[in-house]
């Protein structure tokens, strides 16, 4: 899968780079520190495998989300968080839309406190 990792911070991108570096469906094709770069790459290439980080500036994750999905609505887009508190209160608010997820179970790694699968 054509896959895609954003977060407003560098040492997680290379933590995600890590922990799907064995994942044989993974083919890593973007790596953003923004939420509007990536959309602006998604744009003009394909994506079918969204890993966000969920609080980021000025765009968020699940802003990010909506838009990845008007691109394309197949999109599988897994959100990542080290903040239980947010993940959580997330999950609530969002109505089930959100299911909690290990990422290994989401599919990649596991050294996450939470990932979120956005169904």
């Amino acid at each position: 899968m054509k896959t895609i990792f954003v977060d407003d911070e560098l040492w997680m991108l290379m933590q995600f780079k890590t922990e799907c570096s064995d994942i044989p469906d993974i083919e890593l094709v973007g790596e953003f520190t923004s939420a509007e770069e990536a959309l602006e790459y998604a744009r003009e290439n394909p994506v079918e495998f969204a890993l966000l980080d969920i609080e980021m500036p000025k765009m968020n994750g699940v802003e990010l989300a909506k838009e990845l999905r008007k691109i394309n609505e197949d999109v599988i887009i897994v959100f990542v968080s080290a903040l239980q508190e947010i993940s959580g209160g997330l999950h609530k608010r969002q109505g089930g839309l959100l299911r909690p997820q290990t990422l290994r179970q989401a599919g990649c790694g596991g050294r996450y406190r939470t990932a979120l699968l956005f169904s």
